[in-house]
């Protein structure tokens, strides 16, 4: 595959992950799991707030408090 279409195939590829992101969370139904800073081996959940593309790469932007328990 050239370059041209593989970049292309790419931008196509994060468009759709882009929409399908943004779907699953206007549902509630993703969280992100971050690594707790006072134990590194265990993690902590955040709500994504958003999914979009920025400079090429597909962007998850996560809420900036956590919470515990369901994700519901």
């Amino acid at each position: 595959m050239s370059r041209y279409y593989r970049e292309l195939h790419d931008r196509e590829l994060l468009i759709q992950a882009e929409l399908i992101l943004q779907e699953v969370s206007q549902r509630k139904l993703i969280d992100v799991f971050l690594p707790e800073e006072v134990a590194p081996d265990s993690v902590f959940p955040r709500r994504v707030a958003s999914a979009t593309v920025e400079n090429g790469r597909l962007a998850i932007k996560v809420e900036g408090h956590f919470f515990h328990g369901s994700a519901d």
